[in-house]
């Protein structure tokens, strides 16, 4: 009897062992071999995805380009619908409920939340979890000729009132009272105009159809770019007289000309430009009380709440999201050439303070020991859907007549975001 019941008992181990061998079979079987799908606006990512692709057993992505992804939610009823959105312009009150957490990515080992600039982690969060991740920025700058380095503060950053004070004492007229030279004029470059209002604290936002911004950072904007053109330039018209005659030329060949002392650049099209002109230039970052603001179309990366992939989703965020990895990813480029868009990740430096300061630097030398601390890059504020046409048809234009000292009366700005609701809304 005894031999009995031990032979049961065997017989019971045996048959619970190939029970769960049977578990472990079936498992592996119905392990997700769906390709992870994502939506991009950054034809990078095709270099991306192939990289991933080389280097993974268990997952792999495919890419669909969209141009403006948060307008493509949710996907149509015939199209395969993504599992990852990675783009400009991603976060906004329509298209957050889009999104799944991603909280369960971070760990020390595999993505340290301590690694990323904290302000850019921080824009991603959404009732204190993460919706969305920060692959890339870029920042505004001034450049200028070595040449003028005397009339240029020597730090990394220079603020709006230092750019205004040395760039009025290259101004030059002649006997008619004309310019010769003009160190700066604020006019020259919307783009400039808007950085100046978002250092003032302006940001608009949407909720239910309903705009709403801080006006007074726009005052504030027009008085102060008003004072600088009058004070060092006499006038609005007369900046524009000198760009149409001597700025019809590129930003880096205004400055090495020497007609003006500074020009408005992006660092993305900063550093586009080959090494050869580079070399030729320098720079500042765009600053006040030590904050750099970063551009409006900072490139994040979110998981869709409806992914049929979604560990697959995680593993190519963790392997995007790695300094290792982004370090492949920056020499393959460089190696292959592959035509101007090539700087850092996704056009733009990369969310990893690291690839930043020890990286770019290997390919970028006018990086090397010029790269903000991380503390002061500011990021953007949260946006109305289709952001990249208001700011074009509205927030510039109003922005360029509000700040000329040759205009009399501007029309208001809610009355020009109802005109753009009307057309293209």
């Amino acid at each position: 009897m005894q031999f009995i019941r031990q032979q049961k008992i065997w017989q019971n181990k045996i048959f619970a062992a190939a029970v769960l061998f049977l578990l472990m079979i079936i498992s592996g079987c119905a392990k997700n071999t769906q390709p992870v799908v994502i939506w991009t606006d950054s034809k990078e990512f095709a270099l991306y995805a192939e990289l991933f692709n080389v280097q993974s057993k268990d997952a792999k992505v495919i890419v669909t380009y969209k141009k403006h992804p948060a307008e493509e939610l949710p996907p149509a009823k015939d199209e395969t619908p993504p599992d990852l959105i990675a783009g400009a312009y991603l976060k906004n009150s329509k298209i957050r409920k889009h999104f799944a957490p991603l909280d369960s990515v971070f760990n020390k080992k595999d993505l340290d939340p301590a690694s990323l600039y904290p302000s850019l982690l921080e824009y991603g969060l959404s009732n204190g979890r993460h919706y969305l991740l920060p692959v890339s920025f870029n920042l505004p700058a001034i450049i200028f000729s070595p040449k003028n380095d005397e009339y240029v503060p020597k730090k990394h950053l220079v603020t709006l009132n230092e750019i205004k004070n040395t760039a009025g004492r290259y101004n030059v007229t002649d006997s008619s009272g004309f310019y010769k030279n003009m160190g700066f004029g604020p006019s020259w470059n919307p783009d400039f105009l808007y950085t100046v209002a978002k250092l003032n604290g302006f940001s608009i936002s949407e909720k239910s159809n309903q705009f709403t911004w801080n006006q007074q950072a726009l005052d504030a904007t027009a008085k102060y770019i008003r004072d600088w053109t009058t004070e060092k330039n006499t006038s609005t018209e007369l900046e524009q007289d000198f760009a149409f005659k001597f700025l019809y030329t590129p930003p880096n060949k205004q400055v090495t000309a020497l007609r003006c002392l500074y020009a408005f650049q992006n660092s993305r099209d900063l550093f586009n430009l080959s090494a050869g002109i580079l070399s030729g230039i320098d720079f500042r970052w765009i600053s006040q009380n030590n904050e750099i603001p970063a551009e409006d179309d900072i490139v994040t990366i979110g998981l869709y709440h409806s992914s049929k992939n979604k560990d697959g989703a995680k593993q190519f965020i963790v392997w995007l999201l790695n300094e290792e990895n982004q370090k492949e990813i920056i020499e393959r480029v460089h190696k292959l050439q592959l035509g101007t868009s090539t700087f850092g990740i996704a056009s733009g430096f990369s969310s990893l303070i690291a690839v930043n300061e020890h990286v770019l630097p290997i390919y970028n030398r006018t990086l090397l020991g010029n790269m903000p601390q991380a503390s002061s890059i500011k990021a953007p504020s949260a946006f109305p859907i289709r952001w990249y046409s208001i700011h074009e048809r509205v927030i510039l234009p109003y922005l360029a007549l509000s700040t000329s000292t040759s205009v009399q009366k501007v029309e208001s700005l809610e009355n020009r975001i109802k005109v753009w609701q009307t057309q293209f809304d």
